[in-house]
């Protein structure tokens, strides 16, 4: 198989076993931790059963098809996974400030005030979730340890 179709199959098998992995989470733990958005269990236990198996042979086809054109396996830093998630928290946190949000209305002062407070908050807690992964990753130590405050690249 050409380079360029094998990245483009291994591409999609990629998104393919993501999505599946996605599918046995929601049936595993379908409200983990979830403020903001619940999940209503409306997929009968025997249907829940038969989609597992389905989505078995599924994972059995891929690595079928990863062994068959010899597919490499992509290692993915954890904590750069991480890392990216600290940031779209920072981007949307920063977008919930009193400031980003007059675009869509008035702010009462009422409101900017909690908000300022708490928002800043979990800002706060963010960065802490930075530092520990910093500390944690001597990879990351290096270049960015010059950084007192985190900043999305």
């Amino acid at each position: 198989m050409e380079e360029t179709v094998a990245t483009a199959v291994k591409s999609g098998l990629y998104i393919v076993e993501k999505n599946l992995n996605m599918i046995m989470r929601m049936f595993v733990r379908p409200n983990e931790r979830s403020i903001m958005r619940s999940t209503r269990n409306d997929i009968d236990p025997a249907v829940k059963s038969r989609m597992l198996i389905i989505i078995d042979s599924m994972f059995s086809e891929i690595a079928f098809l990863k062994k068959t054109f010899n597919l490499e396996t992509v290692q993915e830093s954890a904590s750069w996974m991480i890392h990216s998630f600290i940031s779209e928290v920072w981007t949307v946190l920063e977008d919930c400030m009193p400031e980003k949000l007059t675009a869509y209305g008035k702010v009462t002062e009422a409101d900017i005030d909690t908000l300022n407070q708490h928002i800043r908050a979990l800002l706060e807690m963010n960065d802490q979730l930075l530092e520990e992964l910093r500390a944690a990753s001597p990879t990351n130590n290096s270049a960015s340890a010059s950084t007192e405050r985190w900043e999305p690249l």
